[in-house]
């Protein structure tokens, strides 16, 4: 009874079953049995023997977890129509402590080199009733199973540093055995889950907001031999979670990568894959490391249906606005579109370079370009919430809202962008009609009236640091929105230090058709228009072309398409 007296959700199981014996029994009454017992799959607790981890009986910590016990216990629940003879667990020792991809020995019961002799261990039997075992008021057990299977378990004590490997053997009382399958666990010595030597970071001791590398070796382990490793990783019991491809050092003979620890993290967790389906999870037990000096960060802005002080306006649409600001880590967005749209499905959107054509959320019509977020109110019942790009709600991490004369939310934006922060958000408030398929009746910006949010008019810049750090680190970065575009679009380019800076425009024959910009820059984010001319005010075919930004420290190329 996994979600308690719920409606007759205890009873519906037994039902099912029962209504299946019944039609079993007089086959099984005329006939022989020569059919093996069943035997469920095995479970263990802690699953994570000699490690850490979390659940029920440890709380749910964040970062690696709670310590767990190096002795753990294995149980199954067994049947059989003739009995059971013997309920045993068979236990045996790996040599080397590593599952060799390169054998098949760890996974046949006949066993080979590399592993131990099997040991059989018999289980306890927990006979497990057929009638009410407690008299609950609130459930009506109005079915009671016909047959029911006993429990056996065993604890395992006095192991550690070891891998093994195990399984069940049942025979009944006619002499038919059955196996379940070979199971394996990592069992350390209590708070290690695994050899030091197959992953690790630098610094050990990471540090909230800084930079960490994080290597790993894969000899003797399931990627031993990939042509490439992708590590998947989070942070603070798997938020914010990730994938991204490693790099190979021949000096160090492993492979790593390198990123900034969320400045909300009190650790890290990761495992690794080929993306190509083989991964190393640590044996079931992930890899976590304690990450100094973070912890959740104050949110500046104030969630109360009320206009925060000191927001910038990004549009102003006449009877309703636009706002947003960057702060600390925190993006805040609001509009007041809702009230003079009395009854609308209001949505505020982000978008951050997509430029897939999709229909816009909860199935209205017309379209948009590809969005991360979104928060919506619905005018119908006034419900809120945040849904991410797969419109699944609320997203991972920390999101929050409110409603008043403003429908106003906020995000961290290290949850939406776990990778890296665009160069440029762009944001648009928008008011469809509360049906499926109902068309767009507002928005903010006023667009350009065609009823879909495809267009640069449709949407307007919210600038955020690439880096959120006390002192943000820029790179030199260059991107155009909207592309494809007709016939004008906006490049903003970043620069990480003051430097003579030249953008130019470059057609498919590598001629160049246009020179945009040279001059001295500052540090900074900035953008320039192109509007589709070439250097002598003429306009250029539609096409592909690149735009190329250069200074004396580096380049930056993007490519463009101009449609006609």
């Amino acid at each position: 009874m996994y979600y308690g007296a719920s409606l007759d959700m205890e009873i519906k199981a037994t039902l099912a079953c029962n209504e299946a014996v019944a039609l079993a029994d007089p086959v099984v009454a005329g006939g022989s049995d020569t059919t093996a017992p069943t035997i469920w799959i095995p479970q263990r607790l802690p699953w994570n023997p000699g490690g850490h981890g979390g659940g029920a009986l440890w709380g749910y910590p964040g970062g690696a977890g709670e310590p767990m016990s190096s002795d753990f216990h294995v149980w199954t629940f067994a049947h059989d129509v003739s009995g059971l003879a013997r309920v045993e667990l068979m236990v045996r020792e790996d040599a080397d402590g590593t599952n060799d991809p390169a054998t098949h020995v760890n996974e046949l019961y006949a066993g080979g080199a590399g592993v131990g002799a099997w040991a059989a261990l018999p289980m306890n039997n927990r006979v497990m009733p057929v009638d009410e075992p407690w008299p609950l008021g609130e459930i009506d057990f109005t079915e009671l199973p016909a047959y029911i299977a006993d429990q056996y378990w065993l604890e395992l004590t006095g192991y550690e540093d070891v891998l093994l490997d195990y399984y069940i053997e049942a025979e009944d009382s006619l002499g038919f055995v059955k196996r379940s399958p070979i199971q394996h666990v990592w069992v350390g010595a209590g708070g290690t889950s695994a050899p030091d030597s197959v992953a690790w970071t630098d610094p050990a001791e990471p540090t909230a907001g800084e930079s960490v590398t994080v290597w790993y070796d894969p000899t003797g382990r399931p990627l031993d031999g990939a042509p490439a490793i992708w590590i998947h990783r989070g942070h603070s019991d798997w938020q914010g979670v990730v994938d991204e491809a490693m790099s190979y050092n021949a000096d160090e003979d492993a492979w790593s990568v390198t990123f900034t620890v969320p400045a909300a993290a009190t650790a890290l967790d990761f495992v690794f894959h080929d993306n190509a389906g083989t991964w190393d999870n640590n044996d079931g037990g992930d890899w976590h490391v304690t990450v100094d000096g973070g912890g959740p960060v104050e949110c500046p802005f104030v969630m109360d249906g009320l206009l925060d002080a000191e927001v910038w306006e990004m549009a102003d649409c006449g009877s309703h606005s636009l706002w947003a600001k960057e702060l600390d880590g925190w993006l805040y967005l609001a509009t007041d579109i809702h009230p003079t749209n009395p009854g609308t499905d209001v949505f505020l959107l982000l978008h951050s370079g997509s430029f897939d054509i999709l229909s816009p959320p909860w199935a209205k019509s017309g379209a948009t370009v590809g969005f991360d977020a979104f928060l919506a109110r619905e005018g119908d019942s006034g419900w809120r919430g945040w849904f991410d790009a797969d419109e699944t709600t609320p997203p991972a991490g920390d999101f929050r809202h409110a409603d008043g004369t403003v429908l106003e939310g906020v995000l961290w934006i290290d949850d939406l962008y776990p990778v890296g922060h665009p160069v440029e958000l762009s944001a648009a408030a928008a008011a469809y009609g509360t049906a499926d398929g109902a068309v767009l009746l507002d928005q903010c910006p006023g667009g350009d009236g065609d009823g879909d949010l495809t267009s640069a008019a449709d949407w307007a810049p919210v600038w955020v640091p690439v880096a959120v750090d006390e002192t943000p680190v820029l790179q030199m970065r260059l991107a155009a929105h909207p592309n494809p575009f007709n016939p004008s679009t906006r490049l903003a380019f970043s620069l990480p230090e003051a430097a003579h800076a030249s953008l130019d425009i470059f057609d498919a024959r590598g001629r160049r058709v246009r020179r945009l910009l040279d001059e001295p820059r500052t540090a900074g984010v900035f953008t320039i228009n192109w509007d589709g001319r070439d250097d002598a005010g003429h306009t250029l075919p539609g096409g592909v072309y690149l735009a190329r930004m250069n200074t004396a420290s580096g380049q930056a190329t993007l490519k463009l398409s101009l449609i006609k």
